[in-house]
């Protein structure tokens, strides 16, 4: 067995079914299809005796965005993983040598380009409505309140934009070391030391596979960084540690077992702190 392949571990139906989901999977194909068509859309324009910018603009970043779209699908496509996450390693973080298992970098840069190229695409798209010409006053109106409305759409759009470059410029990562868990991806920065685990839960997050655990107090668990998205849209962030497993190339079970078995057995906790840990992933030694 290479050394960072591991064997499939029992599925836990907390995480709901290990298939991905019809639309995820025709995520990939439909994003790929689409940036074809505006490419090919992009080269009639481009080609024409009349070359408008603002259409130019408009299929170029359509041609970027669902081409983007596709390459965020493309990672969450599997569900399980046979592979140890890439770059996996022990480091110090603050807490002394701890498993650490990076965010994963590409995921984080597809959807960077899908807002910053999808601010652009939306500008060009409601500029469309501010330069065509209309036949009376009524319509224009209608128009302009079209354009205002995806205008107001790419603005959002590109507050997505700065608030994901803000966060890949952050070390996100998911560590686990003798002491307890630590999560940073970006919207939320927390830890959870091992006596204030309440329990370890295979459960789901936005649909998704995720590993929780509550804190046996409210005070156990320590939010260091919460965005302010999180804070009005998912408190439940607030009240327990959540894991959104896709996020870190990593089979759910496996990461399920791992979480648990040192949560169950502290004497063996030290491995966290050295590669003992990821022979006993290669192992598959932890079972309860």
């Amino acid at each position: 067995m290479p050394e960072s392949q591991v064997s499939l571990l029992p599925w836990q139906d907390g995480f709901g079914s290990a298939k991905q989901k019809l639309a995820i999977r025709f995520a990939v194909p439909f994003g790929v299809i689409t940036s074809v068509g505006f490419l090919v859309l992009l080269i009639a324009s481009i080609s024409g005796p009349d070359v408008s910018v603002a259409k130019t603009v408009f299929l170029a970043s359509g041609t970027i965005v669902m081409a983007g779209a596709a390459a965020v699908a493309l990672p969450v496509q599997t569900i399980r993983r046979t592979r140890l996450p890439p770059q996996v390693t022990t480091a110090d973080h603050g807490h002394g040598p701890e498993l650490t298992l990076p965010m994963s970098k590409s995921l984080r840069v597809s959807f960077l380009v899908v807002c910053g190229f999808g601010t652009i695409f939306l500008a060009a798209y409601a500029a469309t409505f501010f330069l065509r010409e209309y036949s009376d006053s009524s319509d224009r109106v209608t128009g302009y309140l079209r354009g205002l409305a995806f205008l107001g759409v790419a603005v959002a759009a590109a507050w997505c934009t700065w608030y994901f470059l803000s966060a890949l410029r952050r070390k996100a990562a998911l560590t686990i070391g003798p002491a307890g868990i630590e999560i940073n991806h970006g919207s939320v920065h927390q830890r959870l030391n091992w006596p204030d685990v309440a329990e370890v839960v295979a459960g789901t997050s936005s649909n998704n596979a995720a590993v929780v655990l509550p804190p046996s107090n409210p005070d156990g668990l320590q939010t260091l960084r919460c965005s302010w998205i999180i804070r009005k849209t998912n408190q439940r962030y607030l009240r327990e540690l959540v894991i959104d497993v896709h996020l870190f190339r990593i089979d759910p079970a496996l990461l399920y077992y791992l979480i648990r078995f040192y949560w169950l057995h502290p004497d063996f906790r030290d491995e966290l702190a050295s590669d003992a840990v990821v022979d006993r992933l290669r192992r598959n030694d932890i079972l309860d």
